[in-house]
């Protein structure tokens, strides 16, 4: 299969939500747009509440994978 191929920003935000757990974030902050094309590639998942502006983003299986989690060695 193929590696996906991620912008530094992508990767740099997919690394904060392994070592975080999660990152919440709304739409006017910078990183949103990120975690959204995340979450188009099918890396990350979205915990949306309604009438909440903020999304909690989480790791998927395949950002887990792609995040390298647990790091090679720490296994």
């Amino acid at each position: 299969m193929p590696r996906m191929v991620l912008n530094s920003e992508e990767e740099s935000l997919l690394r904060d939500i392994r070592d975080n757990g999660s990152v919440s974030l709304t739409p006017e902050t910078r990183s949103f747009e990120d975690a959204e094309r995340l979450l188009a590639k099918g890396l990350v998942r979205a915990v949306r509440t309604r009438g909440v502006p903020a999304s909690t983003y989480l790791l998927s299986g395949a950002g887990v994978a792609a995040a390298a989690w647990p790091p090679p060695g720490n296994a």
